[in-house]
C-alpha cells in the first residue's frame, strides 16, 4: 500500500500535451513497433487494436516505414539494443513484419535479436520459418490459459489449449530457444486448482520463459464494465503466492515480478524496457526525460506520416528527480537495482531517493548489498507495477482513445 501511495503521489498532476521528441544525445535505444490488428478483440485488452482484414496491412506497413524514415533522419545512428513487436497481434501479418524488419535494418544499427508477440493460431512451419529467416529469435506466445473453459470466459476465441501446446512445441523444434509463453491469473471463474493446472501445462511444454500476468482491468474495457466491483484482491494474492511456491520446486528462476526463466535463456519482455522509441499507431516512447505517445487512430497515423510529420499526439517531460524516481521504480520490476547504473545514468548517487529506499528497507521490501539493491518481497513490486499501469498507462490510454489529438490533460 505504501509503495502504491508513493507511486501515485509521484504521478499525480503530471500534465500531457503536444510535444516534440527529445532525441539528442541518445547513444543507444530500443525500438517498439505496435501492430494494431487482431482476428478477435479480447474484452480485457486495453491497447490500440482493430479487426484485421486481409490485405489491410499494406497501408499500415508503408506508414511504419515512413515513420522509421522520420526517426532515422533525426537520430545520430544510435545502437539499437532491443527491437520488439507488440500489439494487437503482430504474428497476424508475418510478411508485413518481415518487410518492416528488413527496412529498419537498412536505417538503424540494430545489434539485437528481433522479438515478437504471437498468437498460437498464427504459428505454423511456414510462418515460423519466415520469422526465423528474418532473424526473429525471441518469440512470446499469448497462451493465457491451458483451460478451454477459461479461454472462452475471457473471450480468447482464436485458439484452444491443444493448439497452444502444438504451436509451442513446433516453435521449439524449429530452434526458438528464447521462447516465452504468457499466462494470466486471477481471471473470472478461475480457481487455484485451475491456475496450478495451467502452470503444470506450461512445464509440460518446457518453454524458455514463463510469464504470469495478473488480470489488470482498465475502465474503458468491456471486461471492466462486466466485472466492476467483483475484483478479488485476496484471491490475486493467494494466486501470486501459489506461483512463487510452484516455481521454487522447478528449474525456472524468477527474473522479474512476473517472469520465470530457465538457465541460459536471455530474459525479455515488454514491461521492463527503457529508453525506446515507439513506432506505429498507439505506440508509446519512453526516453530518459520524456514520455510521449503516437495517435491511437490508424487512419490519422497513416495520414500524418504521409505528410512527413511524426504522429505524436501527446507527451510530457520529466524533471531530473521525476526521472530518477521513475527509473528506480521501473527497475524494481527486475527485482534488483544497480547503484552503478544509476550513477552512470544520472551522474550522481541515489541520495535523492534515500527516503524512499529507507522506507522500503524498513518494510522489509528491499535489502542493500554493496552495489545492489535487492527486492525481498516480490508481491510488493507486483502491486507497484499494477499501480503504475492502472494509474499512468490507463490514464494515457483512456485519453488516447477519445480523440486522435487530445488536448492537455493530467494524471
Amino acid at each position: 500500500m505504501a509503495l502504491g501511495y508513493m507511486m501515485k503521489k509521484n504521478l499525480k498532476g503530471k500534465k500531457f500535451t503536444k510535444v516534440e521528441p527529445e532525441l539528442g544525445g541518445l547513444k543507444s535505444l530500443g525500438i517498439y513497433v505496435h501492430i494494431p490488428f487482431c482476428k478477435v478483440l479480447c474484452p480485457y485488452c486495453p491497447y490500440t487494436r482493430e479487426i484485421f482484414r486481409e490485405g489491410g496491412e499494406d497501408k499500415y506497413v508503408k506508414a511504419v516505414k515512413r515513420e522509421i524514415d522520420l526517426y532515422s533522419s533525426r537520430l545520430q545512428h544510435p545502437k539499437v539494443n532491443s527491437f520488439y513487436f507488440g500489439g494487437g497481434t503482430p504474428s497476424i501479418m508475418v510478411d508485413g513484419l518481415i518487410e518492416i524488419i528488413d527496412y529498419a535494418k537498412e536505417k538503424f544499427d540494430i545489434q539485437s535479436d528481433v522479438a515478437i508477440e504471437a498468437n498460437p493460431d498464427d504459428l505454423n512451419e511456414l510462418s515460423l520459418g519466415k520469422l526465423w529467416d528474418s532473424r526473429v529469435r525471441k518469440l512470446s506466445i499469448g497462451v493465457q490459459s491451458f483451460n478451454d473453459s477459461t479461454l472462452r470466459r475471457i473471450g480468447r476465441l482464436s485458439h484452444d489449449a491443444k493448439m497452444a501446446k502444438e504451436s509451442i512445441l513446433l516453435a521449439k523444434d524449429m530452434g526458438f530457444k528464447d521462447l516465452n509463453i504468457d499466462l494470466m491469473f486471477n481471471l473470472p471463474g478461475q480457481r487455484l486448482s485451475d491456475l496450478e493446472e495451467d502452470l503444470n501445462g506450461a512445464l509440460d511444454v518446457e518453454p524458455g520463459q514463463i510469464t504470469t500476468y495478473p488480470l489488470i482491468l482498465f475502465p474503458y474495457t468491456r471486461m471492466y464494465r462486466d466485472l466492476k466491483g467483483k475484483e478479488n484482491g485476496k484471491m490475486e494474492k493467494r494466486m501470486y503466492d501459489l506461483i512463487l511456491d510452484f516455481f521454487n520446486d522447478t528449474d525456472y528462476g524468477q527474473t522479474n515480478a512476473w517472469s520465470f526463466a530457465r538457465g541460459g535463456v536471455e530474459k525479455y519482455g515488454s514491461v521492463e524496457r527503457s529508453d525506446y522509441i515507439g513506432i506505429g499507431a498507439g505506440a508509446m516512447s519512453m526516453l530518459p526525460f520524456q514520455t510521449y505517445s503516437n495517435t491511437f487512430f490508424p487512419d490519422e497515423y497513416e495520414k500524418t506520416t504521409e505528410r512527413g510529420e511524426l504522429p505524436i499526439a501527446f507527451g510530457s517531460s520529466l524533471t531530473k528527480k521525476e526521472a530518477e524516481i521513475q527509473w528506480f521504480m521501473l527497475r524494481l520490476y527486475d527485482l534488483a537495482v544497480s547503484k552503478k547504473e544509476f550513477r552512470e545514468r544520472f551522474g550522481e548517487d541515489m541520495e535523492s531517493l534515500r527516503p524512499i529506499i529507507r522506507g522500503m528497507n524498513f518494510g522489509g521490501v528491499l535489502k542493500e548489498d554493496g552495489d545492489a539493491i535487492e527486492v525481498k518481497k516480490p508481491f510488493a513490486v507486483h502491486s507497484l507495477t499494477k499501480t503504475f499501469i492502472q494509474t499512468f498507462i490507463s490514464r494515457l490510454q483512456e485519453e488516447g482513445f477519445k480523440e486522435p489529438w487530445p488536448k492537455e490533460f493530467s494524471i
